[in-house]
């Protein structure tokens, strides 16, 4: 395959970490990836497999990050749902102004607002996917501190789809489980379980956007070699 930028031969390096800007995260570490490497000018693109799972690790480590979260971390979660940012903020309930400074940066979201971000993630993609919070991610979220973490680094295995958190070389927490146990809702037709009594404003808004939103997709930028994707 020849370079994009020059024409030239290009060659394929694995078990590579490359900085994954393109998913409009400036702190996102992609580890066991391989790139394509030009033989001339040496511009490197990754190749990334089941770039739909990674995505969704991706925004599974920002709501589980042990800090707050900030403007393109919202983004990115809103985006990862296929929600428009007028529907998110109608679920907070905010104004859509005072959303749009949450992402912009412009103002921090308090820790009431950051605490349901994070759990609207979680209950609406779920929901979609017949599964609900199992009692961990309750008590990690909970445990979220009300301070930054100065250059916090997430980086995803794009093999295991596990990630950890760094600052330089030291790990502050890693995801051992990738994945939520898989619960059928049938409490729908009952009583809900312990877990979601109080949670019930998140069911219903998880059921009234998850129709809308469900169509949308992620847009992955163009330098990204995703053809190979699973």
């Amino acid at each position: 395959m020849k370079c994009e930028a020059c024409g030239a031969n290009t060659f394929i390096q694995s078990g590579q970490e490359y900085k994954y800007t393109e998913s409009g995260l400036d702190n996102v570490y992609l580890k066991n990836i391989e790139l394509r490497v030009c033989e001339s000018c040496e511009e490197s693109s990754p190749r990334i497999p089941r770039i739909l799972d990674v995505h969704s690790s991706i925004a599974r480590a920002i709501a589980l990050q042990p800090c707050p979260l900030r403007g393109s971390d919202i983004r990115f979660l809103r985006k990862q749902l296929g929600m428009r940012a007028r529907e998110w903020a109608a679920l907070m309930p905010v104004d859509a102004a005072t959303f749009s400074r949450w992402e912009k940066g412009d103002q921090k979201p308090g820790p009431q607002s950051d605490t349901l971000l994070r759990f609207l993630y979680f209950r609406i993609s779920e929901e979609r996917e017949s599964r609900f919070l199992p009692d961990s991610l309750v008590e990690r979220i909970s445990a979220v501190q009300n301070y930054s973490v100065k250059n916090l680094q997430l980086v995803i295995d794009v093999v295991t789809l596990r990630f950890n958190w760094r600052v330089g070389t030291e790990v502050l927490g890693a995801d051992f489980v990738t994945q939520s146990t898989v619960i059928p809702l049938t409490f729908l037709q009952g009583s809900p379980p312990p877990l979601m009594q109080g949670q019930g404003f998140v069911v219903a808004a998880a059921a009234a956007v998850g129709k809308a939103a469900a169509a949308r997709r992620y847009r992955v930028h163009e330098k990204c070699d995703v053809e190979n994707v699973a």
